[in-house]
């Protein structure tokens, strides 16, 4: 009987050993994720920025744009005068 009281104590301990030292990686486990999950938001984020300067930039590259973009910046045709100049 003694015995198997020891054996259950013997147990018991290594039980609870173990699970105070696996305290620590499971902590820097949970920190790795929360730091990877924020990584992936900020790639995310950052990859439909690019999306949006991709697109804007095929946009400015079209004659269309080129010209859109040439008026945006007070440029006008010759003889042409500016919208808000009244003759």
């Amino acid at each position: 009987m003694k015995a198997a009281v020891w054996g259950l104590v013997v147990i018991l301990a290594g039980v609870v050993t173990g699970a105070w030292m696996s305290q620590k990686p499971w902590k820097e486990m949970r920190e790795q994720r929360a730091q990877a999950h924020a990584a992936d938001q900020e790639m995310r984020r950052v990859e439909s920025e690019r999306n949006t300067l991709v697109r804007e930039a095929a946009r400015l590259d079209t004659p269309a744009g080129r010209e859109r973009l040439a008026r945006e910046r007070g440029y006008r045709k010759p003889g042409e005068s500016a919208p808000d100049e009244v003759r």
